[in-house]
């Protein structure tokens, strides 16, 4: 508790809100994280104005060989208790003993079924080409979404420069929530061949394992025009082809102005 006691008191004393988590943090990593085994385990909710209560683990994150829980924080910490003005109550579970032999604090079994719940990150993404109607710019929109149920951390988006000759440099994408999406638009000059590698995507899971993905050009089926700039285009030759029958039947019906 000395990590989560002293972090409380350098936030407070700052003026910032934290709170105290007690609870049980589950993990079967001994290598880059603490084994807590049966002991229960406390660490800080702190209050940032435009994120709102942020859980933090300064013990595992001093104690893990550099796994940042500051930045995000897994789904394997359980909150049996949320002490706030109070330092010694409500008290967790596992806090009473029942007997005085009593080893542990609390027992933890997790069931067999726990591979059901694990997911892994399912990025996908989706292409739309742009081909403004008598336009030699033409663009090519990439749609990154993260159809898995954990967050992705620090994505970047390197275009292929073959295809994209003016978006050579990595951009940054960020993190993308479950079920988050990101669109991006990057001009070319003629439109790819199907399965065409476009760009290569990376980031980081929470254990800080880098993964990459190739994003490859979809199907024709995906290609669409910009039809604002098609009407302003046949708007245009109307009011042209408008102007001239105007101006030749006005010189019909007044030769002389041709002398």
């Amino acid at each position: 508790m000395e990590f989560a006691d002293l972090l409380i008191t350098l936030l407070r004393a700052a003026g910032i809100p934290s709170q105290l988590f007690e609870g049980y943090a589950y993990t079967k990593d001994g290598g880059n994280r603490p084994v807590i085994g049966d002991v229960l385990h406390s660490w800080v909710r702190v209050y940032l104005p435009r994120l709102g209560w942020v859980a933090v683990d300064p013990t595992w994150s001093n104690t893990t060989g550099g796994l940042d829980y500051f930045g995000h924080l897994d789904t394997n910490h359980f909150v049996f208790a949320i002490k706030g003005t109070n330092s010694e109550t409500p008290y967790p579970a596992g806090a009473y003993k029942i007997t005085p032999d009593q080893v542990g604090d609390i027992n933890v079994e997790v069931v067999s079924n726990l591979k059901d719940l694990e997911t892994q990150n399912a990025i996908s993404g989706n292409t739309y080409f742009n081909s403004p109607f008598f336009d030699r710019n033409k663009s090519l929109t990439l749609e990154i979404a993260n159809a898995g149920k954990q967050t992705i951390f620090s994505a970047k988006l390197a275009p292929n420069p073959n295809i994209f000759p003016g978006s050579s440099k990595t951009i940054q994408l960020g993190d993308i929530p479950p079920y988050g999406k990101i669109t991006k638009t990057l001009t070319l000059s003629k439109e790819p061949a199907i399965n065409t590698p476009l760009s290569t995507i990376s980031y980081m899971n929470f254990d800080e394992k880098v993964e990459n993905i190739s994003l490859p050009y979809l199907a024709k089926s995906t290609k669409k025009n910009d039809g604002g700039n098609t009407l302003i285009v046949i708007f245009s030759i109307a009011a042209a082809l408008l102007l001239y029958g105007s101006v030749v039947l006005l010189l019909r019906k007044k030769p002389d102005l041709l002398r």
